[in-house]
């Protein structure tokens, strides 16, 4: 039996079959994570609960596994974006929601808002260099960052509006991560028509 016939993608020149359902499951668990992550910046929602702690963890593997499945795939930026956030997912769960439902002890204040400050400055590189992207998965990284970069100097300072700000804009980079074209913006755009 012969196998179908691959897609090639424009942004990265290389040979897919399956890549873009696999980046959009990987998409839909970032916007999850996203959004059990802003509702308790935003104040919608009260931090430490065993059912957000469930979700973001589900959430995180989620994007590992896709991350993962695309670099079978020889996907190289979405692998690194999804893995990576999914990275991340994990060390907010330990350091912030864990502590909350009172297991352990919260970190430093300095250390919250540094893990904050450098995430959000690497999603932002991320969202500026990556030309390969899709202009809508550009805005919903560009949001994301800006969601980490004021929960971080929400942690850095104390102000409870600048975290909830940041709570509103990683709720809206999750309604946009659902609402994109999602694997096609991820991995390089639509395929061309014949």
């Amino acid at each position: 039996m012969k196998p179908a016939a691959p897609v090639i993608s424009r942004g990265f020149g290389l040979v897919e079959t399956q890549a873009p359902g696999i980046a959009t499951a990987g998409l839909l668990c970032l916007s999850l994570s996203l959004t059990l992550t802003s509702l308790p910046a935003a104040g919608l929602l009260r931090p430490g609960t065993a059912l957000l702690g469930l979700g973001l963890f589900l959430s995180a593997t989620g994007q590992i596994l896709a991350g993962l499945a695309l670099w079978r795939r020889e996907e190289p930026l979405p692998t690194l974006l999804l893995s990576a956030l999914g990275l991340f997912w994990y060390t907010r769960l330990a350091c912030d929601l864990l502590p909350h439902s009172g297991l352990g002890a919260l970190p430093p204040v300095a250390a919250t808002s540094g893990l904050l400050l450098l995430w959000g400055g690497f999603v932002l590189i991320l969202a500026l260099d990556a030309d390969i992207l899709g202009t809508p998965l550009r805005l919903v990284l560009g949001l994301v960052a800006a969601a980490l970069l004021l929960q971080g100097a929400a942690a850095a300072t104390g102000l409870p509006l600048l975290a909830a700000i940041g709570g509103y804009c990683g709720l809206a980079a999750a309604l946009g991560a659902a609402a994109t074209d999602g694997g096609r913006s991820l991995c390089g755009g639509t395929p061309p028509r014949p």
